[in-house]
């Protein structure tokens, strides 16, 4: 009993994670992809602070400081900006 019950649960995860969201478009349906984050997105609600990061490959990035103290850059990713979380010694 407990194990049908785990495999139960256990697909209806894998369930869920499998649906992709599609829009009707005409006859026809299309996948809807997400819209890429821009940078505007990665930094609502953030406060732009004085200093710059350098990476190891010598770029610059400006740092802000989140809602909740927390210090990040904004980098480009594959499918738009992400933020990235700084460690402070």
């Amino acid at each position: 009993m407990k194990n049908t019950l785990i495999l139960f649960f256990l697909m209806a995860a894998f369930a869920a994670t499998a649906q992709t969201s599609a829009k009707k478009v005409g006859d026809n349906y299309e996948y809807a992809a997400p819209a890429p984050k821009t940078e505007a997105d990665c930094i609502k609600s953030a406060t732009l602070t004085a200093s710059t990061y350098t990476d190891n490959d010598g770029t610059k990035y400006k740092v802000y400081l989140s809602e909740k103290g927390k210090v990040f850059i904004v980098k480009p990713g594959k499918t738009g900006f992400r933020r990235s979380y700084l460690k402070i010694d």
